[in-house]
C-alpha cells in the first residue's frame, strides 16, 4: 500500500486559485500512478489542474529526460541520426531508464549500453 498522504495534501494545496499545474516528485516507486489508478488525486484536485510526474522514487526522472533530450535536439537536427552511448551504472540509474525510454520514443537511431556486466541490464531494455 502506498502511502498517498503527502501527495494528495500537495493536490488540494494546488487546486487554490489561479493554479493550472503542480509538479509532484514522491519517494516511492509508483506512487503517482497507483494515485491517479485509485482516483484519489482526481478527488482532491480541481477539474483542469495538471499534475506534472517529475519522477518517483528509484524508477524514473522524466524531467531529466525531457533535459537529455531538449540537449541533444539543440546539437543534432534529427534523432534518427543519433547514436549514443550510455556508460556506467546503467541498472541503478532512473536518470537512464527515463532517457532510454524518452529517446526510443522520440526515434533514437541508436543507444549502446557499456559498463559492467552487474551495471548494465539486458539488451531488452534498449535499442541496441
Amino acid at each position: 500500500m502506498i502511502s498517498s498522504q503527502p501527495v494528495v495534501l500537495s493536490a488540494r494545496y494546488c487546486s487554490s486559485p489561479k493554479t493550472e499545474a503542480g509538479v509532484a516528485r514522491p519517494p516511492l516507486d509508483g506512487a503517482l500512478a497507483a494515485l491517479s489508478a485509485g482516483g484519489q488525486l482526481a478527488a482532491v484536485a480541481e477539474p483542469g489542474i495538471h499534475i506534472i510526474n517529475a519522477g518517483d522514487g528509484t524508477a524514473a526522472h522524466p524531467s531529466q529526460a525531457l533535459l537529455d533530450a531538449l540537449t541533444l535536439k539543440q546539437s543534432f537536427e534529427e534523432f534518427s541520426q543519433i547514436r549514443l552511448v550510455m556508460a556506467g551504472d546503467i541498472r541503478h540509474s532512473r536518470v537512464a531508464r527515463s532517457a532510454i525510454k524518452m529517446l526510443t520514443l522520440l526515434g533514437i537511431g541508436e543507444i549502446r549500453l557499456a559498463g559492467p556486466p552487474e551495471f548494465v541490464p539486458g539488451e531488452e531494455n534498449a535499442r541496441l
